[in-house]
C-alpha cells in the first residue's frame, strides 16, 4: 500500500526463498457491481463522514476513520472532492461489499490518503484491508478466494516483517478500465508476479 506498481516496479525484487506455495490458478473475471460513477455526487458540495457509499460502509471508514490512515477528503491530483468520493463508492460497491460477506471480520487500515504522486489511494481508488482473525498463513488463502469475488484494478498481497508483521491486501478500482494485476510484495517492495505464501 505504499505506493502504486508504476512507483515501485523499478525497485529490485527482495531475494526472498520461495515458499513453494503459488497460486497458479486463473483468476475469474468478476464484472463489477456498478461500473458507472454515481454523478448525483457532483451536485454536492459537503460529505460528512456518515455519508453513505454502501450498504454497509459510509465515507468517514474510508477516510478520516480508517483503522491507520486518517484523512478528511479534500480536493487533489486534479480531482475534485465529489471526484474522489466518487471512486470510494466503485471502492466500497464493488471491492468492500462482497469481501465483507464472506470475511465480516474485514477491516479497512487505509482508503483515502493525502498526497501528490501516482498512488491510487490519493485519488479515493484504492484500499488497504486486513482481518481481525486471520493469521499469517490464512492471508494467502483468503487472497486466492478474494481474487475471484472482486473486479479490480490491482491486487496486491503484501507482507512484511516490521511492526506487528500482520500482511495485509491493497486493492484498488477503476470506473475507467481496471488491469487486472495480481503481485506479491515483501517490504513495500514486488516479490513476485501472482500470490505468493510468505508466511
Amino acid at each position: 500500500g505504499a505506493g502504486t506498481i508504476e512507483e515501485l516496479e523499478t525497485i529490485p525484487n527482495v531475494p526472498l526463498p520461495d515458499s513453494g506455495k503459488n497460486d497458479t490458478t486463473i483468476p475469474q473475471t468478476v464484472s463489477p457491481t456498478n461500473n458507472n460513477p454515481d454523478t448525483t455526487i457532483n451536485n454536492k458540495t459537503e460529505f460528512p463522514d456518515t455519508y453513505k457509499l454502501s450498504t454497509n460502509f459510509n465515507l468517514g471508514q474510508l477516510s478520516s476513520r480508517a483503522v491507520v490512515s486518517k484523512y478528511k477528503v479534500i480536493d487533489q491530483v486534479g480531482l475534485t472532492k465529489a471526484e474522489i468520493v466518487q471512486n470510494l463508492k466503485g471502492v466500497a460497491e464493488n471491492i468492500l461489499e462482497p469481501i465483507f460477506a464472506k470475511y465480516p471480520d474485514m477491516i479497512i487500515t487505509s482508503g483515502f490518503r493525502l498526497g501528490t504522486g501516482k498512488s491510487q489511494h490519493f485519488k479515493g481508488q484504492a484500499i488497504d484491508i486486513q482481518f481481525r482473525n486471520a493469521t499469517k498463513k490464512q492471508y494467502f488463502e483468503r487472497a486466492k478466494e478474494i481474487k475471484n469475488l472482486i473486479p479490480y484494478d490491482q491486487f496486491l498481497l503484501e507482507y512484511k516483517n516490521t511492526g506487528t508483521g500482520l500482511p495485509w491486501l491493497h486493492i484498488s478500482f477503476n470506473f475507467n478500465g481496471n488491469r487486472n494485476q495480481i503481485l506479491t510484495f515483501f517490504n513495500h517492495r514486488k516479490h513476485s508476479s501472482g500470490l505468493t505464501q510468505l508466511a
